[in-house]
């Protein structure tokens, strides 16, 4: 196994998994708005996507963790909001 940070020559396959996910929680399948969402969320720098390879190289989950702020310790962290395997 392996884990990658993802980039924009991964966004095929990480649109399957994302629309996936999305069907897991009982949304409707839509593979070309899940492009275009993660494609900006990559471009714009909005989360830090990770892919799971499989020891073939094959994806087979993905974390998408987003930038926030804790006031409490003053500092930035990321807050994972998906996960999917």
């Amino acid at each position: 196994m392996q884990v990658i940070h993802c980039t924009e020559a991964h966004l095929d396959v990480l649109s399957e998994l994302f629309n996936d996910y999305r069907i897991f929680y009982e949304q409707p399948s839509d593979v070309s708005a899940c492009r275009a969402f993660i494609q900006q969320n990559l471009q714009q720098n909005r989360s830090k996507i990770f892919l799971l390879l499989d020891d073939e190289g094959r994806a087979v989950g993905f974390s998408q963790l987003y930038p926030s702020v804790c006031s409490i310790s003053m500092r930035p962290y990321y807050y994972l909001s998906d996960l999917y395997v």
